[in-house]
């Protein structure tokens, strides 16, 4: 059984200075309004996985594949179930009033079930990591990982209090190639079941945390995540033509039973997933946010401090 190593993040620390919060604060509020060409977020409704927001990494056209693993230890045979997520047509970036297609997308979702569709970490002696992360490939004087902020694929820039430069490989914000965009540990699962017909259909949710990569930082005030569904248009960005798949929706519904009765079923669908991982707002923008929020508690504090001074 092999495990990519490369997909486990190493720890954030949650501490951050009040400035810094005061600053950030100013800048995770969604934009209002987007083009109409705009990809919309869908609604998943869970009772533990938080519905997708902005900003977000899009995958579409990816191959999902559930494959079992069986070992012995101390006589008693184990299996667990790996869901791998991998193979995007494409990927974009999008941030409410514009979206940024990433360049050369490779997308690596590993999540880890006992047979009666219980998310683990450690099972049968073995540990376990469910780990989310995004990639992008570019070089200077070619073409970037990512766009500027005020260069969009499709939309309307940010505001500058949200901007950040063009992404490339081998900086600082992304030190190696291909760049990592964003990484995450899947901590918790849920499913939706809601829908039906032709408007949405069933979806897979995990909570997120410990993030890494260059859409990161070390707290949020709202929780991440990351949805997986089905789409029979596998090239857009899109929630409509959600296409019904048994083997998708038996594995959904034991991962929502838990049934000692109905063990987890073998499968691969290929070319027909999406996934959209909300994420934190990139570093870049939540440590502009922070240094203007300094200038203003600067500011106002000379004000008080000096008589005669005024805004």
């Amino acid at each position: 059984m092999t495990h990519d190593s490369e997909s486990i993040m190493s720890k954030k620390s949650i501490a951050f200075p009040l400035l810094a919060l005061i600053g950030g604060f100013g800048c995770v509020v969604p934009l209002a309004g987007h083009a109409s060409t705009l990809p919309a977020v869908p609604t998943f409704y869970s009772t533990t996985i938080q519905q997708p927001h902005y900003p977000n990494f899009w995958a579409v056209g990816e191959t999902a594949t559930l494959t079992s693993n069986s070992w012995k230890l101390l006589g008693t045979t184990y299996t667990d179930y790996e869901l791998t997520v991998s193979a995007p047509a494409s990927a974009i970036f999008d941030n409410n009033s514009a979206y940024y297609k990433v360049n050369d997308p490779t997308v690596q979702i590993h999540a880890y079930f006992d047979p009666y569709g219980h998310l683990i970490s450690s099972y049968g002696g073995q540990l376990f990591f469910n780990t989310y992360s995004i990639y992008g490939q570019g070089n200077r004087g070619g073409t970037p990982v990512l766009p500027a902020s005020s260069n969009p694929t499709a939309g309307t820039p940010p505001a500058n209090s949200t901007s950040w430069s063009t992404v490339y490989s081998n900086t600082l914000d992304c030190p190696g190639s291909p760049c990592l965009l964003f990484g995450a540990l899947l901590t918790s699962v849920g499913v939706d079941t809601t829908h039906n017909g032709t408007v949405q259909h069933d979806a897979l949710g995990f909570g997120t945390a410990l993030f890494s990569g260059w859409a990161n930082r070390p707290w949020s005030y709202l929780p991440e995540s990351l949805w997986l569904f089905l789409n029979n248009d596998g090239s857009a960005y899109s929630n409509t033509e959600i296409t019904s798949n048994t083997a998708w929706d038996n594995f959904l519904a034991e991962i929502q039973s838990h049934s000692t009765s109905t063990p987890l079923t073998s499968f691969t669908i290929s070319g027909e997933v999406t996934s959209i991982a909300t994420v934190p707002l990139p570093g870049s923008v939540w440590f502009l946010g922070a240094a203007f929020g300094g200038l203003v508690l600067l500011r106002r504090q000379r004000q008080r401090r000096t008589p005669g001074v005024y805004a």
